[in-house]
């Protein structure tokens, strides 16, 4: 096949205000390297100062909002990892990959945060680790319309991979697989009104693993009423909808713009061998949306839940 591009290259860096944080990313792919493979590099390292949610292992785990502050359940994580891969591609909209890669974590718990109190201050997590593994991928993608505002569509994927510690004093090592399935319907023949749907499902296999591997939901691309990580076990899953209104076309001499609003619901939930739960977590919200030029889109949307609420920014749709 063809590729649209000779090579194509994505660099994006982060900083975190509330932890002086940053995190500094590239997605590299360069076309027929190997016959019909492409080569596909993925890196990404943070500072010390770097942070994830830590509220313990289970789906009914316990936060208060109004009893903590939020840096109470940060966990600092310093990390960086190496990813390359070979990319198969065909001209039906669906691309297959291959990887190897290497990864470090560095765990530091805030000074009377909840990760301090939860593993014993000898912990293994609190230990620098390397890991070495390998994936594989199949994805199909057809979704149709404006790349930043698509209209129609199916995608469907999944990812298996296995991860071991290098030091053979951890001995840490899981399995995973990832599938996912989401699409994008218009009810109006305009496209202008569409129902967009995404499921994913996380299981880890294997029981001697750090939390920082674990199957999570709650966050901007799952539960976006919930903190990020919000819950953590063996595996996961969610199922996140919108509701999408395009409902004014602006014609400017300068930027052609479209503006929308959506409505959004989250279902999901997290399961461990040794936790007998029924509870299924939920949230819901809406935002409004600018697209200009045909090419990007700005979203800001408001989402809540039984025990927060959350002001979510994203540029385009995550599904």
């Amino acid at each position: 096949m063809r590729n649209p591009f000779t090579t194509q290259h994505t660099v994006n860096a982060s900083y975190y205000s509330a932890t002086q944080g940053f995190e500094v990313s590239y997605n590299g792919e360069f076309a027929h390297v190997f016959q019909n493979w492409n080569l596909g590099l993925d890196a990404r390292i943070t500072s010390a100062n770097f942070a994830v949610n830590f509220f313990g292992v289970g789906n009914e785990t316990v936060y208060n909002p109004d009893a903590v502050d939020m840096d109470f359940n940060r966990t600092k994580i310093s990390q960086w990892h190496f990813q390359p891969s070979l990319i198969y591609k065909t001209s039906g909209n669906v691309s297959a990959h291959i990887a190897a890669g290497v990864e470090s974590y560095e765990v530091e718990d805030f000074e009377n945060g909840f990760a301090e109190g939860f593993f014993n201050a000898a912990n293994d997590v609190f230990e620098n680790q390397m890991y070495v593994g390998g994936e594989v991928g199949i994805h199909f993608n057809n979704k149709s319309g404006l790349l930043s505002l698509p209209r129609r569509g199916l995608e469907l994927g999944v990812v298996a991979g296995y991860k071991q510690s290098v030091d053979s004093e951890f001995d840490n090592q899981l399995s995973y697989i990832k599938p996912t399935a989401s699409f994008i319907y218009p009810i109006h023949e305009s496209g202008l009104v569409t129902l967009a749907t995404k499921a994913q499902a996380n299981f880890i296999l294997g029981d001697s693993y750090e939390f920082y591997h674990a199957a999570t939901v709650g966050g901007n691309t799952s539960l976006r009423g919930f903190r990020n990580d919000r819950f953590l076990g063996e595996t996961s899953f969610f199922q996140t909808t919108d509701l999408r209104v395009c409902f004014l076309e602006v014609r400017t001499g300068f930027v052609p713009l479209r503006i929308g609003v959506t409505g959004g619901y989250d279902l999901g939930r997290v399961w461990n061998e040794n936790e007998d739960s029924n509870q299924w977590h939920d949230s819901y919200g809406g935002s409004i949306f600018i697209n200009g030029f045909q090419a990007f889109t700005a979203n800001i949307g408001y989402y809540q839940s039984v025990e927060d609420s959350r002001i979510i920014f994203t540029a385009g749709f995550r599904f």
